[in-house]
C-alpha cells in the first residue's frame, strides 16, 4: 500500500511540475533579437509592394501588398493565445507565417505564407514576394 501511494504521488507530482514547465516555455516572452528586428523592419520598409497576381493566392480578404499580407498574419496571430507566428531565412529563402492548427486537429485548419527571395548581400528581392494558404 505505501509503495502504491509513493508511486502515485510521484506520477501525479511529474505531472504537475512537467505541465508547469511546458506552460512556462509555451506562454514565456523572450528578448527580441536585434537579426529578428531587422528582418520584419526590412519586410515593412517594402509593405507598399504590390504582390502580383501570379503571386498572390491567399483567400478571403484581397491582399494585395505586402503590408497587408503582414497586417493578415498579425491579426490571425493576435486571435489565439499562443503565439503561432514564424519567421525566418533559409538559404535564400525567407517565410512569414501564422498557422491556426492545433495540435489535435487533423483537418479544418490552415497556414498563411508571406515568401520571398534575398541576395548575397540580405536585400529582399521584391520581384519574389508571394502568398499562399496552405489548407
Amino acid at each position: 500500500m505505501r509503495l502504491s501511494l509513493i508511486i502515485l504521488f510521484s506520477a501525479v507530482s511529474g505531472g504537475f511540475i512537467g505541465g508547469g514547465i511546458v506552460w512556462v516555455i509555451s506562454h514565456g516572452e523572450y528578448e527580441a533579437l536585434a537579426d529578428q528586428r531587422e528582418f520584419i523592419e526590412s519586410i515593412l520598409y517594402n509593405s507598399e509592394i504590390e504582390i502580383s497576381q501570379d503571386n498572390n493566392s491567399c483567400e478571403g480578404k484581397p491582399v494585395k501588398t505586402v503590408g497587408a499580407v503582414v497586417a493578415s498574419l498579425l491579426e490571425s496571430n493576435s486571435t489565439h493565445k499562443r503565439n503561432t507566428l514564424t519567421y525566418g531565412c533559409y538559404e535564400s529563402v525567407c517565410t512569414m507565417s501564422v498557422s491556426n492548427c492545433k495540435p489535435w486537429q487533423e483537418s479544418e485548419c490552415g497556414s498563411r505564407f508571406l515568401k520571398f527571395n534575398i541576395n548575397k548581400q540580405g536585400i529582399i528581392d521584391v520581384s519574389t514576394f508571394s502568398c499562399f494558404d496552405m489548407p
